[in-house]
């Protein structure tokens, strides 16, 4: 899958996401990042919730948590993160990192009306000065990751 920031605008609910392009295979997919005061929000397919979702707060410690609710293939879901690690080391790609966070979604979903049931967990590796360089999933559909490969930041 290849990455690109566009430099593409969208607000949602009073916030400036900034839109990345991701293609994977002959696949597109739009998705969005936003940034501030500690809140690091995404949308889009590269966790299959569409709506906003935090996936990571860095005014956090390890094991404090965060909930977030939404909708995914049009059902309700409830989103409960977690800071897992802070400050290690992690090799992505063959290329190692260091001062790396690792949050985690444990994501439960309602269908049509019933009680909430385990839908997915995303793992988000996140590098100081770097940003994302690894998402893990694993959910009811199956499971994919994406690692980063190479950056350049300008």
């Amino acid at each position: 899958m290849t990455i690109t920031m566009t430099g593409e605008t969208l607000t949602s609910n009073a916030l400036l996401f900034y839109k990345a392009t991701a293609i994977k295979e002959t696949h597109d997919y739009g998705n969005y990042f936003y940034h501030d005061n500690g809140d690091y929000l995404m949308m889009g397919a590269l966790t299959g919730v569409i709506e906003q979702s935090r996936y990571f707060k860095d005014d956090l410690q390890v094991g404090q948590t965060w909930e977030n609710t939404g909708v995914t293939y049009g059902y309700p879901i409830k989103i409960v993160g977690k800071i897992i690690e802070k400050g290690i080391n992690r090799t992505v790609s063959g290329k190692q990192y260091t001062n790396v966070v690792h949050s985690q979604l444990n994501i439960t979903q309602s269908v049509s009306g019933g009680p909430y049931v385990d839908f997915q967990t995303s793992d988000f590796y996140i590098a100081k000065g770097i940003g994302l360089i690894e998402i893990r999933n694993v959910s009811t559909r199956g499971s994919d990751y994406s690692e980063l490969t190479e950056y350049s930041i300008k």
